[in-house]
C-alpha cells in the first residue's frame, strides 16, 4: 500500500462514492475500482461495502481511513516544508496575522515582504488567535504572527519576538473614569465595555477575571475587530483594554484618554513556525521584517519602512 492508495480510500470514504471520488482525483472510475480490488486482494479485507446508492467503509475500511488520514497529511506537511526549504526567494508564503495587527502592522508588513521578494506568492489571514495556531500546527499555515502564550510550546513551534507593548484601559474623555487616579479592575468592570474574545492560551486570571465580572452586565460587548471597539470607546459607549498601539493616535488627539487602571500587563507578540519550516531561509527573512516593523510600530510611530 502506497499513499496514492491512502488518497483514493479516503476520498471514497469522504465522498461515498467511487464515481464522485474518481472524479476528483482525476481518473477514471474503472481504473479507481480495479486499484482498490487490487489492494483489497493484497490486504486479503473488504474495505468498502457496494451498493446502487454509493459505498461505505467496512469496520476494518475504517480503521485504513483513520491511519491513512494522519499519514497523508505527514506526506503533505514534509512535501511542503521541503518545498520552502528549497525554494529560495521563489514560492509561496501561507502567513497567518492575529486581528490585533489588521490594521496598524499588516498593511505594512505585506507592502515591505512583497517589495523584498517580489517573486514570492503571499498569502495572508487575518483570524482569531487560536484558529491560527490550530492552522499552522496542522501545516495549513506557514507562519502566523500573533500573541506569545502557553500554547505555542518549544516542542512544536520555533518563535521569534517581534516586538513587546503593554495593555492599556481607554475611554472617552468624558466618561465618569476619565481623570480618576488608581481604578480597580473591579471598578474597571463595572462599567459598559469591549473586548476581544479570550482565546485559548492567551486567557489569564486576570482578563478572565475582568470577563466574568462583565458576564451580568448586558452593555459588555465582545468583539474582535479593533476598529469597533475604537469607535464605541470613542463614543463614550464603552471603555476599552487591550495593546496600546491600536489606540497610539486616538490618545494623541484627545479623542480617548488612558484610564489609571491599577494593573498592568505586558502582550509580546512572535512570528512562529513550525520547527521544520523555520529552516526556510526565506520565512527567517520575513519574521526578521516583521522584527524590524514590529520595532517601528511600538516606538510611537507608523510600521512603514
Amino acid at each position: 500500500m502506497d499513499v496514492r492508495h491512502m488518497r483514493q480510500v479516503t476520498a471514497i470514504h469522504r465522498l461515498g462514492s467511487f464515481a464522485r471520488a474518481a472524479d476528483e482525483l482525476g481518473i477514471a472510475q474503472p481504473t479507481l475500482s480495479k486499484s482498490i480490488a487490487r489492494l483489497e486482494d493484497e490486504l486479503k479485507l473488504t474495505l468498502f461495502d457496494r451498493s446502487g446508492s454509493g459505498a461505505r467503509v467496512t469496520p476494518m475500511g475504517a480503521l485504513l481511513v483513520e491511519r491513512a488520514e494522519r499519514i497523508i497529511g505527514e506526506a503533505d506537511r514534509l512535501a511542503r516544508d521541503v518545498e520552502l526549504v528549497g525554494a529560495g526567494e521563489i514560492g509561496e508564503a501561507r502567513i497567518g496575522v492575529g486581528a490585533a495587527l489588521r490594521s496598524e502592522f499588516l498593511p505594512h508588513f505585506v507592502e515591505d515582504v512583497a517589495t523584498r521578494f517580489p517573486g514570492l506568492r503571499l498569502q495572508v489571514l487575518v483570524e482569531a488567535r487560536d484558529k491560527l495556531v490550530t492552522r499552522l500546527l496542522s501545516g495549513n499555515l506557514d507562519m502566523v504572527i500573533l500573541v506569545d502564550a502557553a500554547d505555542l510550546t518549544p516542542q512544536d513551534v520555533v518563535k521569534h519576538e517581534v516586538f513587546r507593548e503593554n495593555s492599556i484601559a481607554v475611554t472617552s474623555p468624558d466618561h465618569p473614569l476619565a481623570g480618576r487616579a488608581s481604578v480597580s479592575l473591579a471598578e474597571f468592570a463595572e462599567h459598559p465595555g469591549i473586548s476581544s474574545p479570550v482565546e485559548t492560551g492567551f486567557a489569564n486570571v486576570v482578563i478572565l477575571g475582568l470577563t466574568d465580572a462583565r458576564a451580568a452586565n448586558s452593555s459588555f460587548f465582545v468583539c474582535n475587530d479593533y476598529e469597533v471597539a475604537r469607535r464605541l470607546a470613542i463614543a463614550g459607549l464603552a471603555t476599552w483594554l487591550g495593546p496600546a498601539f491600536i489606540v497610539r493616535d486616538e490618545l494623541r488627539e484627545g479623542r480617548l484618554v488612558k484610564v489609571d487602571l491599577d494593573w498592568r500587563f505586558q502582550l509580546t507578540f512572535v512570528a512562529a513556525m513550525t520547527r521544520a519550516a523555520s529552516h526556510s531561509p526565506v520565512l527567517r527573512q520575513i519574521a526578521s521584517s516583521a522584527q524590524r516593523l514590529g520595532k517601528r510600530l511600538v516606538g510611537g510611530g507608523p510600521a512603514s519602512p
